[in-house]
C-alpha cells in the first residue's frame, strides 16, 4: 500500500494539482506571471522651450512601449513648467472589465503623494499666520486627549516635526480611524483620539527622521482644528483653487461621478483588487484622488514659489523653502512632505531633486521636480494602477526618473 506521508509522493501530488489548476480560468501560476522589463531612459529631448509636437510623439511612443513591455493596466503622465502643463497623455485601460480607456482625465488614488498637498497647505497656512509650524501639538488637541503612551515626551512634538517626519511617532495607525469604507469624509474623531492615545514614540521628537503616516494624518487634523475648517475646505481654499487644480478630491466611493473617473486597481497577475479598505487610513496622509495633470500642476505651483516669481508666494516663504532641504541630518534628507533623490546626468555632478512616491495595493504614483541647478525647471507626475514592485521595475518612479533624464539630456 502506498504511503501518502512519504515526501516523494507529497511532491508528486502537488505537481499534479498545480498542473490541473493551471487550466482553470482566471488563475495564473508563477510560470505564467507577467514578466516585467526594466525601464530604459528615453531618447534625449533637450531644452523644454524648444520641444515640438514631434518630440511629444516620440515620448508618447516610448510611454506606449512601456505599457506593452510591462503589461501595465494603464499609465498616465503629465509634465509641467512653472507656467503651464506642457504635455499630458494616458495609455491602457483605466478599467479593463468595463472597457474604459485611460485618459488624462482619469483619476488615480494618489496614496502618499497626498502628503505633498497636506505639507503645501501647512506651509501656506503658516505663511498667512493661520497656524504656527513651531506650535506644540498638545496645545492644539483637546485637553482631554491623551497623546501617546508617553504623553510627557510627546508634549514636545510640533507641527514642524509632523511635517518633516521627525516627531518620533510610529509609522501607521493600529486602530480604525474611519467609521466606514465609503469616504474619507467619514473620519471619526473619537476613533482617532483613541488611536493617538494608543500610539507610541520610537525616538525623542526632533532627534531623528522616521516616515510616519500617523504623523501626517495628525498634521492635517491639527490644521483643521487651528483654522476651524474641515480639511477638504482648507485644501480647496488655499491650495487647489490658487494652483488651478480642478481634478483633486478626497476619496469618496459613494460619489458616482468620481468613481466613474477612478482607475481600477490591479495586482501583478492582472486581477482587479476591488474596493479599497480605508478604515485604518488618514486623509492627510493618503486620502486623495487626482489626475497626474493636477499633481504636475501642484509641482508647477511650487516651482513658481521656488523661483519667487509669484507675489503671493515670496521666494523666502515656507512654501518656497519646502523643497530646499535645509535639514541635513543623517539618513535621507527630508523636508516638508518631500524626499530627496539623486541621479547622474551624463558627466554632470549628481543632482538632488525633490520627489515623492505613493504606493499601496494596486497603485503606484510619483512626482518629481527638477533640481534647482536646472535653469528651465519642470515637474513630472506619473500614475499606474498596478501593484508596486520595485524589484520588477513596475513603479511609477522608474518612468518619472527616466523622463527627467530624457529632458535633461539622457544618461
Amino acid at each position: 500500500m502506498t504511503n501518502l506521508t512519504n515526501p516523494r509522493y507529497i511532491v508528486m501530488i502537488l505537481l499534479v494539482l498545480c498542473g490541473f489548476l493551471s487550466f482553470l480560468p482566471g488563475l495564473q501560476l508563477s510560470d505564467d506571471k507577467v514578466k516585467y522589463t526594466r525601464i530604459a531612459t528615453p531618447d534625449n529631448f533637450g531644452d523644454l522651450s524648444s520641444l515640438k509636437s514631434a518630440d511629444f510623439t516620440r515620448l508618447d511612443r516610448w510611454l506606449a512601449n512601456q505599457v506593452t513591455q510591462n503589461v501595465y493596466p494603464s499609465l498616465s503622465v503629465a509634465i509641467a513648467t512653472p507656467k503651464e502643463i506642457l504635455h499630458a497623455s494616458a495609455f491602457g485601460w483605466a478599467d479593463r472589465s468595463n472597457k474604459r480607456k485611460a485618459t488624462p482625465k482619469t483619476l488615480y488614488q494618489q496614496a502618499s503623494v497626498s502628503k505633498l498637498f497636506t505639507a503645501t497647505l501647512a506651509t501656506i497656512l503658516h505663511q498667512r499666520g493661520v497656524v504656527n509650524l513651531d506650535r506644540r501639538v498638545v496645545e492644539i488637541l483637546p485637553a482631554e486627549v491623551t497623546f501617546t503612551r508617553t504623553p510627557e515626551k510627546a508634549s514636545a512634538i510640533t507641527l514642524r516635526h509632523l511635517a518633516t517626519h521627525s516627531s518620533g511617532l510610529q509609522r501607521s495607525v493600529d486602530l480604525p480611524v474611519q467609521s466606514s469604507d465609503n469616504s474619507y469624509a467619514d473620519f471619526d474623531r473619537s476613533l482617532f483620539y483613541r488611536c493617538i492615545g494608543d500610539s507610541q514614540l520610537i525616538f525623542e521628537p526632533g532627534t531623528n527622521r522616521k516616515y510616519s503616516n500617523l504623523g501626517f494624518g495628525l498634521l492635517a487634523h491639527c490644521l483643521e482644528l487651528s483654522a476651524r475648517l474641515p480639511f477638504d475646505h482648507l485644501l480647496r481654499k488655499y491650495v487647489l483653487k490658487p494652483a488651478g487644480l480642478n481634478s483633486t478630491f478626497l476619496l469618496d466611493q459613494k460619489n458616482t461621478q468620481q468613481i466613474a473617473r477612478l482607475a481600477a486597481r490591479y495586482d501583478s497577475n492582472g486581477r482587479d483588487r476591488g474596493k479599497l479598505t480605508i478604515r485604518k487610513r488618514l486623509v492627510g496622509s493618503g486620502g486623495l484622488v487626482a489626475t497626474p495633470t493636477d499633481v504636475a500642476r501642484l509641482g508647477s505651483f511650487i516651482l513658481r514659489g521656488r523661483a519667487g516669481k509669484e507675489s503671493s508666494i515670496p521666494s523666502d516663504s515656507p512654501l518656497a523653502r519646502s523643497v530646499s532641504y535645509e535639514l541635513k541630518e543623517k539618513g535621507p534628507r527630508v523636508s516638508f512632505g518631500w524626499d530627496s533623490g539623486g541621479t547622474r546626468i551624463k558627466k554632470m555632478e549628481k543632482l538632488e531633486f525633490p520627489k515623492k512616491n505613493g504606493g499601496r495595493s494596486g497603485v503606484s504614483t510619483y512626482v518629481l521636480i527638477s533640481p534647482p541647478e536646472v535653469p528651465k525647471p519642470f515637474a513630472v507626475a506619473v500614475s499606474i494602477n498596478l501593484d508596486v514592485d520595485s524589484r520588477k521595475g513596475t513603479t511609477a518612479g522608474g518612468i518619472a526618473r527616466a523622463i527627467m533624464k530624457g529632458l535633461l539630456g539622457g544618461d
